[in-house]
């Protein structure tokens, strides 16, 4: 399903506060059964650290995710994430790792920060309404 964001939508998102493009998110992921991360050539995630934390960044669109991709991510570029590939593949990483997930963050400032307990009760309650 390709949704296409006008710039007028992006403008208002991202001015948003952070819980506010969370639950966004959770809407719009739950619309669309995908998300985005950033990764390099490498294929290694844009991860991000804060006091010893690592923090594992995601978006609900392509777009959104593209408006990161700067300073230390200016190589990186959008991946798309299924949510069966979340659940099956990169909530192993994050618990294997102990990250935190960095739910769209904006001009590389932090977005909602929650752990994968969190992030799977949230996004589960939000599935249940469709």
């Amino acid at each position: 399903m390709n949704i296409m964001l006008t710039e007028k939508e992006v403008a208002s998102v991202v001015k948003l506060a952070p819980f506010d493009r969370y639950k966004y998110f959770l809407k719009r992921v739950a619309d669309t059964e995908r998300m985005y991360t950033l990764i390099n050539r490498s294929n290694e995630y844009a991860l991000s650290e804060v006091e010893g934390y690592f923090f594992f960044s995601i978006w609900p669109f392509p777009e959104y995710a593209l408006l990161s991709a700067v300073k230390e991510w200016s190589d990186y570029s959008p991946k798309e994430i299924t949510l069966d590939e979340f659940e099956e593949d990169v909530i192993n990483l994050i618990e294997q790792n102990n990250y935190l997930i960095n739910v769209f963050s904006v001009d590389s400032k932090a977005g909602f920060v929650v752990n994968v307990k969190e992030f799977a009760r949230d996004m589960g309650d939000e599935l249940k309404k469709y």
